[in-house]
């Protein structure tokens, strides 16, 4: 599992003196940028959206910074937490779908070179997207960030018990998906290769 923040004494040692001068929360920054890039950029495919939603997360947690309360759980699970309702608020603003014309289809040559490489990211993250919505941010938190179900709970609303539901739910359906699907490209591929 990945380390989710740095140690709970240093951070707090840091978050004080941030609250107190907005130019010590540099070190906070720099340490947590690339975690919750990396979050944001596993739940959203549009760079610019991803570059824009990031500087908002830090824009709002410097804002409220002064209101930040220790309650048990990490500022790092604190940005998180604004990071998740900054991502869910992106799928709910409607999407322009732009115009597909034949050059986009792919050709049986193409099929033939995705049918031959294994499963990729990619393909995992499309998987999860037939997931419900909770079950995605659980799974993307819990394995893409190594978030505890402690913290997962507190980000999105819900108990330590129901973070390990979900979870284990979406797993298992996980697991169904990409055996399916691999099932289906055996068969295309025995069928029409």
């Amino acid at each position: 599992m990945k380390e989710l923040s740095m140690p709970l004494e240093q951070e707090r040692e840091l978050v004080c003196k941030a609250q107190k001068n907005l130019n010590d929360f540099v070190p906070l920054y720099e340490y947590y940028l690339p975690k919750i890039y990396r979050y944001i950029s596993f739940k959203i495919r549009d760079q610019q959206a991803v570059e824009d939603i990031v500087a908002q997360v830090f824009c709002d947690a410097l804002e409220h910074l002064s209101s930040f309360q220790w309650m048990g759980i990490s500022f790092g699970a604190w940005l998180y937490k604004i990071a998740y309702h900054m991502v869910m608020d992106y799928y709910k603003k409607p999407v322009v779908q732009p115009f597909s014309d034949e050059s986009n289809i792919p050709h049986q040559q193409d099929l033939v070179e995705e049918i031959n490489s294994s499963w990729s990211l990619e393909k995992v993250y499309e998987a999860l997207k037939t997931l419900p919505e909770i079950s995605q941010q659980i799974v993307t938190l819990r394995i893409a960030e190594g978030l505890s179900h402690q913290e997962i709970g507190f980000i999105i609303g819900k108990s330590v018990d129901s973070t390990k539901v979900y979870y284990s739910k979406a797993i298992q359906q996980l697991r169904k998906i990409i055996l399916i699907t691999s099932f289906i490209l055996f068969i295309f591929w025995h069928l029409y290769v």
